[in-house]
């Protein structure tokens, strides 16, 4: 991740960026490095950039960022309209948070570009929203993704469970409200990849894609829609109303809740794909009261 952008916030209290046209930029947007606590970034405009509209990126000391108190906080990313990135870096999304803690994006309007459209990229605090946002046509140039990704590889130590005491768990996170069209390379309309953990997906519109789990635990969805999970032309994909990948006893699969959701498929009989499914070796998800 290049840490910087055309605005370049570090070290920042109550900064408001608003009504702005971000365009034919070479690299990000904004870039909010390190401490910056109460950010606002609202009714903005970016367009035809190289890399990403909008990334969040923190420090820590290794695994310590309790002691290390160097990330964006409480940042509200709200009502901006976001196409045409990634026009050089193909990796990037529109919306980076990287070791950063209580990121609101809500309400925005993503379409066109090359990867996911926002990447939580590690399990660093938590207590994220995603809410009300509409993508589409993400994941155009790549492929093994969707509009919104997360990543879990690396355990942090903060204070997300209990103020002032560390530990490596996070705070939940909440994914609610959206709507999220899986069309292009995308594969799942909700990429809960690589051990991601401690996330609740609630009322998302999703077409043309099912649940994944790939290596995590404590993750519930409920009042989900879902429509033609199946169709997905792709031929690596959920094609599934709900897919759990790989999961292991002792190491993922445990708590995981899918509960009240609706899904349409287009022409398979199969809702449910446990991957590996060893009976003796892996936790099946709870399941209840899905049509």
């Amino acid at each position: 991740v290049h840490r910087g952008g055309t605005l370049y916030l570090i070290n920042t209290k109550n900064i408001t960026i608003t009504h702005n046209l971000f365009t034919q930029l070479g690299s990000n947007g904004i870039a909010l490095i390190d401490y910056n606590d109460i950010t606002s970034i609202t009714l903005n405009e970016f367009v035809w950039l190289a890399d990403s509209a909008i990334i969040l990126v923190g420090s820590t000391n290794g695994i310590d960022g309790f002691s290390v108190a160097s990330q964006p906080s409480n940042t509200l990313i709200q009502s901006n309209l976001i196409h045409e990135t990634g026009i050089y870096i193909k990796q990037s999304s529109p919306v980076l948070v990287s070791v950063s803690r209580s990121v609101s994006i809500i309400g925005n309007l993503m379409f066109n570009m090359p990867r996911a459209a926002i990447n939580i990229n590690d399990g660093f605090y938590g207590n994220h929203t995603l809410s009300w946002n509409v993508i589409f046509n993400a994941v155009r140039e790549t492929s093994d993704h969707g509009p919104i990704n997360t990543w879990d590889r690396q355990p942090y130590l903060s204070d997300a469970v209990q103020q002032g005491i560390p530990s490596l768990w996070q705070h939940e996170s909440y994914i609610h409200h959206n709507t999220l069209f899986n069309n292009y390379n995308c594969i799942w309309p909700i990429d809960h990849d690589d051990g991601s953990c401690f996330y609740e997906d609630s009322y998302n519109f999703q077409v043309y894609g099912g649940k994944k789990n790939y290596l995590g635990h404590s993750k519930t969805d409920h009042n989900e829609m879902y429509v033609y999970s199946d169709a997905n032309p792709g031929d690596f994909g959920s094609n599934v109303c709900l897919g759990d990948y790989a999961p292991s006893r002792g190491s993922s699969g445990w708590n995981e809740i899918w509960v009240n959701n609706t899904c349409a498929l287009y022409q398979s009989p199969v809702p449910y794909n446990l991957w590996y499914c060893d009976t003796s070796n892996l936790f099946v998800p709870y399941l209840a009261m899905n049509k």
